[in-house]
């Protein structure tokens, strides 16, 4: 007599019983994908549920699903590093492709090894509600939407990939803190310097270069002292990012119409050094109007240096200069020195705004030379500038007419 294992279910199609080792009675769902390759699920209790699996399989796939249950098997860390190898292979920046492994390696590990198609929507909330700054300390908003979006991305491309049959962060998005209230908390805490700030802070940073070559035990060096003066001016007068200032050769500087040409942003990575890559988006690549009288400075500045047309106007021959040591031992001392509220470098980007709007120059005119993705980004950034720029201008007006009048 044969020990039989397995057997159909009569009435129900596609579901078969199966006996185990341990001589348990369980059932398996059957169907084939639209390759026609025959797939199964087994370790059902009962043939009802079963079948009804079966019947879920079969609408998934008349809604467009391959009904291939074996890419569902994959773990998220797999399907996350496939999401990164796709964004390297449209050539997304080394510094976007840092701040994504960050991300994963930080807050998703736990993640790691556990099949994607078992993530729920709870366990996206439970795990963005965990996140921490590495200290310990609470994560701003901005933050927090930047960890969920890379998230919500991986689910898209493994939905894309017939990997998920639905993104769990879609649902969870609603739940996350405001994002506008945030921005403008931000804004709130933007720096903006005045032109007479601009020159106290690029004095600053002159003398602490001086002093800390006197610390050393070396001879300053007068003229690397100068030159960061004037890379401060420089910033805070033509808006340009920090890459895209260390990444300023000779060659970009125009004399004749006082203008510097942003074609190269320079980022510092852990494995590769220093990566020359071009601007952040294509309205980055821009002419940027410079005063002539900083234009002199800069060029004297090089001239005095030996700089060739292909090296970088602040950095050592073909040596960038690295802003983000120069943040750290130069900048944020220099700040305190000269009486300001603690800042960043790219608030010297800000102040470019607010000197430019003061001086009566459109939006248009300073999104194009800030190289902002579109004029929308520039007046939901900077519009309270814009704002104040025109009162002043009309309660002006008004004095100097009551001026006259009483002429």
């Amino acid at each position: 007599m044969t020990d039989k294992k397995t057997g159909t279910v009569e009435g129900r199609a596609g579901v078969r019983w199966r006996v185990s080792k341990l001589g348990k009675k369980t059932y398996e769902a059957r169907w084939r994908d639209s390759s026609g390759k025959l797939q199964s699920k087994g370790g059902f209790p009962t043939a009802k549920a079963a079948a009804e699996f079966r019947e879920d399989v079969q609408s998934e796939m008349r809604k467009g699903w391959t009904g291939d249950v074996a890419a569902q098997r994959r773990t998220w860390d797999e399907v996350a590093a496939d999401w990164l190898a796709s964004k390297r292979s449209r050539r997304t920046k080394r510094r976007t492709l840092e701040g994504y492994e960050r991300i994963l390696r930080q807050h998703y590990a736990p993640w790691n090894g556990r099949r994607i198609g078992s993530i729920t929507p709870t366990d996206v909330t439970r795990l963005i509600e965990s996140c921490t700054r590495a200290d310990g300390g609470e994560l701003g908003t901005l933050t927090i939407h930047n960890i969920f979006n890379v998230a919500s991305s991986v689910f898209d491309y493994a939905l894309r990939h017939d990997v998920v049959r639905s993104n769990p962060a879609r649902v969870v998005r609603e739940d996350l803190p405001e994002r506008a209230e945030a921005m403008e908390s931000a804004k709130e805490r933007v720096r903006f310097l005045t032109a007479q700030e601009v020159n106290r802070l690029a004095e600053a940073v002159r003398v602490a270069g001086l002093a800390a070559d006197k610390r050393k035990g070396i001879r300053p060096d007068e003229l690397k002292a100068e030159g960061d003066a004037i890379m401060i001016r420089f910033m805070a007068w033509t808006g340009l990012r920090r890459g895209e200032v260390a990444g300023l050769r000779v060659r970009h500087l125009n004399p004749l119409r006082n203008t510097v040409r942003v074609e190269e942003t320079v980022v510092r990575s852990k494995e590769a050094g220093w990566v020359v890559e071009t601007p952040k988006t294509q309205r980055s690549r821009r002419t940027v109007p410079v005063p002539p009288t900083l234009m002199r400075q800069v060029l004297d500045f090089t001239q005095r240096k030996g700089s060739g047309p292909e090296d970088y106007v602040w950095g050592r021959g073909s040596q960038p200069r690295d802003l983000a040591s120069f943040y750290r031992r130069r900048f944020t001392p220099a700040a305190r020195a000269a009486g300001l509220a603690p800042m960043r470098i790219h608030d010297l980007r800000h102040t470019y705004a607010s000197l430019m709007s003061h001086q009566g120059h459109r939006m248009v005119e300073i999104s194009k030379w800030m190289g902002h993705a579109n004029v929308a980004f520039t007046a939901q950034t900077y519009t309270h500038l814009f704002e104040d720029a025109e009162s002043e201008a009309e309660r002006s007006a008004r004095l100097d007419a009551a001026f006259l009048a009483g002429g």
